[in-house]
């Protein structure tokens, strides 16, 4: 036996209930009822349970800001672009980690097993560039370069890498032997770089080339822009190169300016003792001539 669902009678409601004192009474007692349930039954926190119980495949984006390292910041730059997966971004993290710490073997070893497994993320790609280039594997390290300046066109647009990628492109092709495909791209880069050796290397390259203005251009903003790692030896030879600079430009005041640098450093320098002392015999001669003219009015 079985109930014939097909042909059971249909259940129509009580028009007598509806709309009845009876019909209102119970409606008051479940609104009663409900807000006990309320009250006595809080509501669970489903938002801290969703976070715990997120999925490998849908891990939050790591944070960045002050307190986080460079490794964190690049690894939340990478976490957010296209390039990121699951078969990698373990890897990824420690590479990135080892390579922040300087340890860069075991970066290389792990960035290019990423690699190998397919991850194409420009950020990667360029700290496979710098590595090749620290251990001076230049044509590597040109690849490399090649390959992240592709993938920054469609991806991390806005991160350090790819603000700083002629320069860093530059070097590796003027340290590779190929000064005149280097020399636009460091150019390019010099417009508007704040870096130090950039800066006197474009310099030092004017200087070669008899490039005077130049030279005196790039040399006074690394200057400017020097680091604290930059030695007291090395202000010493660029302080005393722009001293020769504007003279060979006849400002002697320039000259003087740089050269008392150099002493305030090195008090001993022939050179620049030997340009002040000049300046010190030649304002007394000319106090000298001043000093007869003024007998010769009398």
């Amino acid at each position: 036996m079985y109930l014939d669902i097909c042909h059971a009678p249909k259940h129509t409601p009580d028009p007598v209930f509806f709309g009845s004192p009876r019909f209102y009474r119970w409606l008051t007692l479940f609104k009663l009822f409900v807000i006990t349930l309320f009250f006595v039954y809080p509501v669970p926190d489903t938002l801290a349970q969703t976070s715990q119980q997120t999925s490998e495949t849908e891990q939050p984006a790591p944070q960045t800001g002050q307190n986080f390292s460079l490794a964190d910041q690049d690894y939340a730059a990478y976490f957010v672009s296209k390039h990121h997966s699951q078969k990698w971004d373990e890897i990824v993290k420690k590479g990135m980690e080892a390579f922040h710490a300087d340890q860069y073997e075991e970066a290389h070893t792990l960035l290019y097993k990423a690699f190998n497994k397919g991850c194409e993320s420009p950020i990667i790609l360029f700290m496979m560039a710098l590595i090749n280039e620290q251990q001076k594997s230049f044509y590597t390290s040109l690849e490399y370069y090649q390959m992240a300046q592709k993938g920054f066109k469609s991806s991390n647009k806005d991160h350090r890498y790819s603000m700083q990628f002629d320069e860093n492109y530059g070097r590796a092709l003027y340290y590779s032997g190929k000064i005149d495909e280097a020399m636009p791209v460091l150019q390019k880069a010099g417009k508007r770089t704040t870096s130090y050796w950039l800066l006197k290397m474009l310099g030092m390259l004017a200087y070669e080339k008899g490039d005077a203005l130049n030279a005196l251009s790039y040399l006074e903003r690394a200057v400017r822009v020097r680091s604290a790692d930059v030695t007291s030896g090395e202000l010493v030879y660029i302080y005393g190169l722009l001293g020769k600079l504007f003279l060979y430009q006849g400002q002697k005041d320039g000259a003087m300016r740089y050269y008392q640098k150099v002493l305030e450093i090195d008090p001993n320098h022939a050179e620049a003792k030997r340009f002040m002392q000049g300046i010190n015999n030649q304002y007394q001669q000319q106090q000298l001539i001043d000093l007869m003219e003024k007998f010769k009015e009398m």
